[in-house]
């Protein structure tokens, strides 16, 4: 024997060719074979685009692949909203939950979870840059150095207690040289609040 030569007969190859030689077609109901018909005509006509798209290919192949693929980037990224900064890696859960919940409005696409500032900030090792802060008192100005890395809880209080104007108007009674500065107590700091 050859390779390539084949030794069935005439018969058998037709039966091979047939898509349906292997189903028992008399079971079948009149919906069902209607049915089948269809998907054979869909198979053969994406046999026949397939082979359009290859001949296509062979005529110009550098310049065809180059646009295909283009193109089917630029769908894939136009879709795509860009990722917030502070995204989780979780999603919000609204699919899941809509889809097991008649009383929920359905969603059929997940969303990430967005962090809050805090949730963001305190993640361990986030955040691996240094901050400052300046503080202005009527002797100049002091900059501090923040410790991101190792105290991000604390970093944090500090920087909102400063947006929200705590410091204004602090009176510091303690001042050691690279040291430390100390501010109120805490009676001190109540009983100017109050």
């Amino acid at each position: 024997m050859q390779e390539g030569t084949s030794t069935l007969t005439d018969e058998q190859e037709a039966e091979r060719a047939d898509p349906l030689s292997g189903i028992n077609t008399s079971a079948m109901g009149s919906s069902a074979k209607i049915l089948a018909a269809k998907i054979l005509a869909s198979k053969a006509a994406v046999a026949r685009f397939r082979a359009a798209k290859a001949a296509d290919q062979n005529k110009n192949p550098g310049a065809q692949k180059a646009g295909a693929v283009g193109r089917r980037a630029n769908l894939a990224n136009a879709n795509r909203a860009a990722v917030p900064y502070n995204a989780a890696k979780h999603t919000t859960g609204k699919a899941a939950a809509s889809l097991t919940s008649t009383a929920l409005t359905p969603h059929t696409s997940n969303e990430r979870a967005l962090l809050s500032d805090e949730e963001y900030m305190l993640k361990p090792k986030r955040i691996k840059i240094k901050g400052y802060a300046r503080i202005a008192t009527n002797y100049g100005n002091l900059n501090i150095e923040l410790h991101t890395d190792f105290a991000p809880k604390a970093v944090y209080n500090f920087v909102k207690l400063a947006q929200k104007g705590y410091f204004k108007g602090v009176k510091f009674h303690r001042n050691i040289k690279s040291f430390m500065v100390c501010g109120p107590s805490n009676s001190e700091t109540l009983q100017r609040w109050s």
